[in-house]
């Protein structure tokens, strides 16, 4: 970068006053500035305003008395100014602000002269400013201060402040920028440093700028403000700018950008454009560049441009690529007004050539070389080097941070960015003297995607790009679920660079961290505040992969990298870091519609566990008593016996600091260590928070080990994997005692046994109106009750869409999601046997409505029949008077036998009947028609007789 003009370092250029007074010369000095400083500045007043005169102005004073004190003077009489306004002010005859808050962004004196003025907040970014001519030719230092509240000025609170904020005029004037609110009073003090200087007038200018939030200059809108005669005022972008001319002609020059830059030149935003420049060379010259600029002639893609303006008038400047792309880092904006002739045709061009290195430089204004390079006046490179002026360079070696590549035969000062410069050596004498850091451990380039951390010198020394806690204010990157984030760190022996990115879950998540870095690397999970409260770690050695799964609540967190040493790690070494979310099971409970996160798929739906507890304890555990003194409680497991299929231990501890404790369950001899100091080894003391607040330990857990749990009142659900498995009491029978040993290794930190409890899941088959749904949320999943078919077994009713609550009768049978058409098997009232006890005969599978008059046995075969299904018997009289009991009426169906029903022979008289007279044969005769007859003669059965 060429500048033909130069500033005195940490002064201003030119002050604005024909000469310097001598109590101004005076609060010079306590400002800090030599005696060589002020003179300097008193010349440059001089020359520049040696043709000005002091401009006028009036009704400033209450009835133009000069010698009354303002009509703003007093806090509770300001002056309404508008959004945007520009109003010429005095502080003379003004009277101190007696009570002002100290300080408000000033040095602190309140003791200058001083008047009001008020404006309402728009919610824009609003600057206030003296920096302008009129105020530069009247007023050598002013402060302002911005207020909200309601006088004396006791009461008001400071919002803002500036003493001296101006480049290109006096120094010493004022400049406040703050974020407005909308409808928002403020009180503006515009003031003297102190009484003595109150020798003139100011112009205070409003400016309105972007809404709160919104980066000045990213629009033509919200084009940021700068002061003309100023130099590289903006840096390290492109953008818009403002500025209110002040001379006749206005010189802008982009020299020093790092980008190929485009000028372009507005009377308005949006308006006409009046002028523009891309390459200020000498190609370009009277087609609006500058043959004046110091980056006149150079083929970098510089940019300047002169034009024609009108002063106090305001234009718009716009910095771009000359492409249309957008402007890289290192763009230098310098507004500059210069004379007439910087403008005119090109004075007559020196060849400048660096002492150190032998560089030339072409087309140099006269006395325009740098210090270090001497100056040939109206001569080329090529004639100064033909006449073998300019000296050999001395080289330099460059050693590549990142890779430890060292590259020979530079230029001074040509080492690129990332690589250290090591003048007039060698590569060979470099790396004897082992400066050239190490090559990487391995090949790492950033993964396809990833978002690059951005971030200037890897960090050092202070990030405030994503330094998260170790910075003020607090600074994060964000990242998302799914993305990568390629970054570099750096440990060079004082510090390190640690990166800290911020993400939030709405949901519980399954949450994997994973880091991989050309560097040994920590990489850590907790929730966002500082200080850091529970932490989630891994670490990795050089081009190894740490990786932190862990079940988060909803919430913000933060995922951090960083070097695990202090030395070590040159700056650009690459890390790739992957936040990955993944959802939890859900299990939904079909009687109740009711849904839950994170449940295994073994635990959807089985029954409750039966568990046997203890709690209400308050069980000191012996601070620091290690294995020699411990604190333990025996559980008795009693009732009708059984084998242990699974065991899962519920825990509640209050002690301040988890890390120290070791806890065991014994049962038959054997013991298992269920939480075992979580923390230790990866580090020392182990988690230092605090409490088990009803966790369980379950061999599997979905929320990953105990060992990795530091959270403070850490409970369930999710259950957590013991570092020792519970499946060891698998098998055994469940009665009997079951102790806990709870021992503590580290002092001062301790705390009791509260409550605790061994717990058997249940068994059986889950309930099949339970169902999961992995990696999802509930959130996300139609969880309703369920219903099906209700079928009345007694009547044969059967009724659809009924919810297995509301079908629990004697007699009722329901089945899910089914329809009563489609029930197997199928919904009607009971069969059974139906026999006829007049024939005996008997029909299986019948209705109970289809044996009406016969007996009917529900559920029942024929065969099964209690009493069978027979004719009735009887008891059967033959013809020579003899009886026969139990007989059916089919057995004895002869002609000479008479059937009895339900009779025994007990209960009838069975004889042979006397001889017939010669009438009662006839008659017998007649009657029988070859049929038998059975007669009953003097109350007797008898055998009939035969023609």
């Amino acid at each position: 970068m060429r500048k033909s003009i130069g500033t005195l370092a940490g002064v201003v250029a030119v002050v604005g006053c024909t000469t310097l007074a001598l109590a101004q010369t005076r609060e010079l000095s306590q400002k800090g500035l030599t005696k060589k400083d002020i003179n300097a500045i008193q010349q440059a007043s001089q020359n520049r305003h040696a043709s000005e005169s002091t401009p006028t102005w009036s009704n400033v004073n209450p009835a133009n008395d000069p010698a009354a004190p303002p009509a703003n003077d007093d806090c509770a009489a300001p002056e309404a100014v508008a959004i945007p306004s520009s109003t010429m002010g005095t502080t003379v005859e003004a009277t101190p602000e007696a009570g002002l808050v100290s300080g408000c962004g000033t040095s602190g004196s309140t003791t200058g002269d001083g008047v009001w003025y008020t404006l309402v907040g728009n919610g824009n970014m609003l600057t206030l400013t003296t920096c302008n001519a009129f105020s530069d030719a009247n007023h050598e230092d002013t402060k302002i201060g911005v207020y909200t509240g309601a006088c004396p000025p006791a009461s008001l609170t400071c919002v803002t402040g500036n003493d001296d904020g101006c480049a290109g005029f006096n120094g010493f004037l004022s400049t406040a920028t703050f974020c407005s609110t909308m409808g928002v009073p403020y009180r503006i003090n515009v003031r003297d440093f102190n009484a003595a200087l109150a020798n003139g007038g100011f112009q205070l200018d409003v400016m309105n700028g972007a809404p709160c939030g919104v980066a000045a200059g990213s629009t033509c809108a919200n084009a940021q403000v700068v002061a003309p005669d100023s130099f590289n005022s903006v840096v390290d972008h492109g953008g818009w700018f403002k500025f209110t001319a002040d001379d006749a002609i206005e010189a802008i020059e982009t020299c020093g950008s790092t980008f190929d830059s485009l000028i372009n030149i507005y009377d308005s935003c949006g308006g006409t454009l009046l002028d523009s420049n891309d390459d200020c060379n000498a190609g370009s010259f009277g087609a609006g560049s500058d043959p004046g600029s110091s980056c006149f002639g150079t083929t970098v893609g510089e940019s300047c441009v002169c034009f024609d303006t009108t002063p106090s008038t305001m234009y718009w400047v716009e910095v771009t690529h000359w492409l249309g792309g957008p402007p890289t880092a290192g763009a230098t904006l310098a507004l500059t007004t210069e004379s007439l002739a910087m403008c005119a045709a090109p004075p007559v061009q020196s060849a400048c050539c660096d002492d150190a290195s032998g560089t030339c430089f072409d087309n140099n204004p006269p006395g325009g070389c740098f210090a270090g390079e001497t100056e040939y006046p109206a001569l080329t490179c090529a004639e100064v080097e033909a006449n073998g002026d300019c000296p050999d360079p001395i080289l330099s070696a460059c050693c590549e941070d990142a890779t430890g590549t060292c590259f020979d035969d530079n230029l001074p000062g040509g080492c690129f960015a990332g690589e250290t410069e090591y003048p007039g050596l060698t590569c060979a004498e470099v790396e004897a003297n082992g400066d050239c850091p190490e090559p990487p451990p391995c090949e790492l380039s950033c993964l396809g995607g990833s978002i690059p951390e951005g971030e200037p010198t890897c960090g050092l020394p202070t990030d405030t790009v994503n330094g998260g806690c170790n910075v003020t204010p607090n600074a994060y990157q964000p990242i998302a679920c799914g993305q990568t984030r390629c970054g570099t760190s750096r440990a060079d022996g004082p510090s390190r660079d640690l990166d800290w990115y911020q993400f939030t879950l709405t949901q519980p998540t399954i949450v994997t961290w994973t880091v991989t870095a050309q560097f040994p690397v920590n990489a850590l999970v907790f929730p966002l505040g500082c200080p850091v409260g529970a932490v989630f770690s891994d670490a990795a050695l050089d081009c190894e992969t740490a990786v932190v799964t862990q079940l988060l609540a909803p919430g913000t967190y933060v995922g951090f990298v960083g070097p695990q040493l202090f030395t070590g790690t040159p700056c650009g070494r690459i890390y790739n870091a992957t936040l990955t979310c993944t959802a939890t099971d859900a299990c939904c409970d079909g009687n109740t519609g009711i849904c839950t996160d994170n449940v295994a798929q073994q635990d959807c739906g089985l029954p409750p566990p039966d568990v046997r507890g203890a709690s209400g304890l308050n069980i000191p555990v012996p601070d620091g008593g290690g294995d020699a003194s411990c604190a333990t409680h025996t559980i008795n497991v009693t009732g009708a016996a059984f084998n242990v299929t699974d065991v899962n231990v519920g825990l509640s501890l209050t002690h301040s600091w988890v890390g120290d404790v070791k806890v065991s369950v014994e049962h038959n001899a054997t013991t298992v260590m269920v939480i075992d100091q979580p923390g230790v080894p990866a580090s020392t003391f182990g988690c230092s928070t605090a409490n088990y607040a009803g966790l369980i330990l379950d061999d599997e857990g979905a929320g990953g080990p105990v060992e990795t749990l530091c959270v403070a009142n850490a409970s369930s659900p999710p259950n957590y994997t013991p570092p020792s498995p519970l499946s060891a009491f698998d098998g055994m029978p469940a009665l009997g005692n079951w102790t806990i040993k709870i021992c503590d290794y580290a002092t001062p930190d301790t705390g009791p046994l509260t409550a605790w409890s061994v717990q058997f899941p249940g068994s059986g088959p889950p309930d099949p109106l339970f169902s999961w749904h992995p990696e999802t949320y509930c959130s996300d999943v139609n969880c309703v009750i369920q219903n099906g078919a209700c079928c009345n077994n007694q009547t044969g009713d059967c009724v659809d869409d009924v919810f297995e609550a509301d079908c629990d009768g004697p007699n009722e049978r329901w089945e899910l999601t089914t329809n009563c058409v489609d029930l197997i098997p199928p919904c009607e009232p009971p069969r059974g046997a139906c026999c006829n006890d007049a024939t005996g005969a008997c029909v299986n599978n019948v209705f109970q409505a289809s044996c009406v008059g016969q007996r009917w046995s529900e559920g029942t075969l024929c065969a099964n029949i209690s009493p069978p299904c027979e004719a009735p018997r009887g008891a059967c009289c033959e013809g020579d008077g003899t009886c026969a009991n139990d007989v059916f009426q089919a057995d004895c169906d002869g002609p000479t036998q008479a059937w009895a029903q339900d009779q025994d022979c007990n209960q009838i008289v069975c004889g042979v009947p006397p001889v017939p007279t010669v009438t009662q044969w006839g008659l017998i005769i007649m009657t029988l028609g070859g049929l038998a007859l059975g007669s009953v003669l003097f109350g007797r059965r008898l055998r009939s007789a035969t023609a």
